[in-house]
């Protein structure tokens, strides 16, 4: 199995700052002050970056904000015998009281949880785990609250960082090979029988006006913008890939465990699914064929790891330097998003306006490359001018179509080639 490289999409979106829920960020009102009061707040535990709470509420708090409750509620509650209003309070109690209990301890729950993260001033990742343990209704009301934060740490100085671009340009022997397989495309498209099957295509004026340009010269200069313009989005990706090899190497902390585990799990699931589709397909070669999964997990997790790390000094550093994206380009996020689901537009676009958390999976792939235009712009770079064959060699383990052998070191027709490496083993970080 070949070494995971980096692609555009690390996945940095998810590695957010803030707390985990729209409460942990509202301001405190002076209900919820009086609500801390009669609290009592323990740090039970730290290892590492998770922390553990013991929040206990005294039975006489609690009874008095059910009695509270349940006095409002008797104000307008509609009871049969009685007038609307009117019902006595313990009758009240009996047909309410574990509603009434139930809202009282949410909103003990949701004060002490914004308590804590508020004194000490944590950024957690991901969601709070609470453990309730008894609920008995005439006793102290008291849960336990544990979560992870993310890590702290300073970004270093980005001129240290050495990278290489490229500048590979168009030849003239790339675009007439674009002209000829365009010839033989139009070619074939054109075929109405066999005896027109065999007859060539001529390369002139009156062929390139079928593709809209003016004359042969203007096709020409298409086709090498279109090369052009290929070169760079691969030539990038080559400089990306090693941006983030200079990062993962420059930065070293502790990681949530929840969120290496699902980072994990997603790749896992995916690795799962393409060496089952391979399998059936005969694509996997003997090696792969006999060896158990299980071997993989170990080179997985180490990825898993990475992904998170980078994840989480990409979203760092958009943090620090102001980098987001303008509601045109949210828009147009969703627009794109919405064009891959033809005749379901409309529910694609009102879906991600109705969950907002949901666009960061769209915005944070777009973030990260601004981030990493960012970075190169502060790194020492050197740009250098070379052929498209010498950047297919260097692309070799980072884009599954050039980790083939090059053209003069294939094997012969009576050697078996080797297999090619599946989009799992290129994708991740």
């Amino acid at each position: 199995m070949v070494e995971l490289v980096d692609t555009p999409d690390l996945g940095s979106g998810n590695a957010s700052y803030g707390g985990s829920s729209p409460s942990a960020r509202t301001k405190q009102s002076r209900h919820s002050l009086k609500v801390l009061s009669s609290m009592h707040i323990q740090n039970t535990a730290t290892n590492g970056l998770k922390q553990e709470f013991k929040v206990t509420v005294p039975f006489k708090s609690i009874e008095e904000k059910v009695v509270t409750w349940l006095q409002d509620k008797a104000k307008s509650v509609r009871l049969d015998g009685f007038r609307p209003g009117k019902a006595p309070l313990n009758i009240v109690r009996q047909r309410y009281e574990e509603h009434a209990l139930q809202a009282i301890r949410e909103q003990f729950v949701q004060t002490g949880t914004q308590q804590i993260y508020k004194e000490n001033n944590v950024r957690v990742a991901g969601q709070p785990v609470y453990d309730f343990g008894s609920l008995d209704n005439d006793q102290d009301f008291s849960f336990s609250i544990s979560f992870e934060t993310l890590p702290s740490f300073e970004l270093k100085e980005f001129s240290k960082i050495k990278l290489e671009t490229f500048d590979v340009k168009a030849t003239p022997e790339a675009i007439n090979e674009s002209l000829e397989r365009l010839a033989e495309g139009y070619r074939q498209s054109k075929e109405t029988d066999k005896t027109q099957s065999d007859q060539a295509v001529e390369i002139n004026d009156a062929f390139a006006k079928e593709f809209g340009c003016k004359d042969l010269e203007d096709l020409r200069e298409k086709i090498s913008s279109t090369l052009k313009n290929d070169y760079d989005r691969l030539a990038r990706l080559y400089s990306k890939r090693h941006l983030l090899d200079a990062l993962a190497a420059e930065y070293d902390f502790d990681l949530p465990s929840l969120m290496v585990k699902n980072e994990f799990d997603a790749i896992w699931q995916r690795l799962e699914q393409e060496m089952a589709d391979a399998k059936a397909n005969g694509e996997l070669s003997p090696e792969e064929e006999n060896k158990p999964l299980v071997e993989y997990k170990e080179e997985y997790q180490q990825i898993s790891e990475r992904r998170v790390r980078l994840g989480l000094v990409v979203a760092e550093v958009a943090k620090k330097n102001g980098i987001t994206l303008s509601p045109e380009m949210v828009r147009d996020l969703m627009i794109q998003e919405a064009m891959r689901y033809p005749g379901q537009e409309k529910e694609v676009v009102s879906f991600y306006r109705s969950h907002p958390e949901m666009i960061e999976q769209l915005t944070g792939p777009a973030i990260e490359d601004k981030v990493v235009d960012f970075i190169m712009s502060k790194a020492a770079v050197k740009k250098t001018d070379i052929t498209f064959k010498e950047l297919q060699k260097k692309l070799k383990g980072i884009l599954p179509q050039y980790a083939e052998e090059d053209e003069d070191e294939k094997p012969s027709k009576a050697e078996k080639p080797k297999k090619t490496k599946k989009k799992s083993e290129t994708e991740a970080v």
